[in-house]
């Protein structure tokens, strides 16, 4: 493998990693979120603080994301490893078929992937968790 195939590979695991990383964090919020309203009957979301969200639901979630979140990085950076070649390939055909700079194809596949497919996935799963939990989607916002 050439250095330059290094680096490429380099960054598309980093743009993968990325992408899995917040696939996780974004189920993992989606079932605390949940989780949340079934046990205290409110939104997580506060408005009139910052951050906006409630104390209890920012230590539910710091507990989840440090436990399982931490005892999960081994597999999401095998998985980037394993999908990083699709996001060499996506890159590769924004440069070569669409004709985009460099800076403009990972910009594309950033704002894709790390983006939309994440807020995406975020909505998903919190239809999903709200169901499987029968949790209402809209509860009251505390004060």
């Amino acid at each position: 493998m050439t250095k330059k195939n290094m680096a490429a590979a380099g960054l598309s695991v980093v743009l993968s990693y990325g992408f899995v990383s917040n696939i996780n964090s974004c189920t993992m919020m989606a079932w605390v979120w949940a989780k949340y309203v079934k046990d205290t009957g409110l939104s997580p979301l506060m408005w009139s603080k910052f951050p906006p969200l409630a104390p209890k639901f920012l230590a539910y979630y710091g507990a989840v994301y440090v436990t399982i979140g931490s005892a999960l990085r081994p597999f999401r950076a095998a998985l980037a490893g394993v999908i990083s070649p699709f996001f060499n390939k996506m890159i590769d055909f924004l440069m070569n078929e669409l004709k985009f700079p460099k800076w403009l194809a990972i910009l594309t596949l950033v704002f894709t992937f790390n983006i939309v497919l994440t807020v995406s996935w975020l909505m998903l799963m919190l239809k999903v968790s709200f169901f499987v939990l029968k949790v209402p989607p809209i509860v009251p916002v505390p004060v």
